[in-house]
């Protein structure tokens, strides 16, 4: 994915396509929704790690 990004043209960052649900939706859209859908995911990974932990235990 970075290699990916890395090489886009300019103007494809400026480009504007329309998402069904969304609407509008450029590149940037699409980065910004990434990074949130993957933080989303670390915060359920870390709650679910501190939920099958004992209390008071070690990893």
């Amino acid at each position: 994915t970075a290699l990916l990004l890395r090489r886009l043209p300019e103007k494809a960052w400026s480009a504007v396509a329309r998402h069904t649900e969304s609407g509008k939706y450029t590149a940037e859209d699409w980065l910004n929704s990434y990074a949130e859908h993957l933080e989303k995911h670390s915060g359920q990974i870390e709650r679910n790690l501190a939920a099958w932990r004992p209390a008071g235990g070690k990893e």
